[in-house]
């Protein structure tokens, strides 16, 4: 499950931030997701955040709660875009969480 967490935590930024981070985008771009599937996950943030839209006041497990929501809707949404798209966003999270492991690494 923590790895999980890791690897998608790039989303998490666009459930908790409005609207849809451009440098968000740009890294699915990069990453050689299509703009249509990028588009629809942006859509997804969007919708998601204004139906869930956090506050100061929301404890971790809400938080946490609103985030396996999230991610459960962005799975929905990946299986049904092309394999091509599922295969890079799946590098892109496994390249996000080697840099947070080393990140971990290096402040131990």
């Amino acid at each position: 499950m923590f790895k999980i967490f890791i690897a998608l935590s790039i989303l998490a930024v666009a459930v908790f931030s409005a609207p849809f981070p451009s440098d968000i985008k740009s890294d699915l771009l990069s990453a050689g997701i299509s703009e249509s599937c990028v588009d629809g996950i942006s859509e997804i943030a969007r919708d998601f955040y204004t139906a869930n839209k956090p506050t100061q006041q929301m404890d971790h497990e809400i938080k946490a709660t609103l985030f396996k929501q999230f991610m459960e809707k962005v799975g929905e949404y990946m299986k049904t875009q092309s394999s091509e798209d599922q295969a890079a966003l799946k590098k892109l999270f496994e390249e996000k969480k080697a840099d947070f492991e080393a990140k971990m690494a290096a402040a131990n």
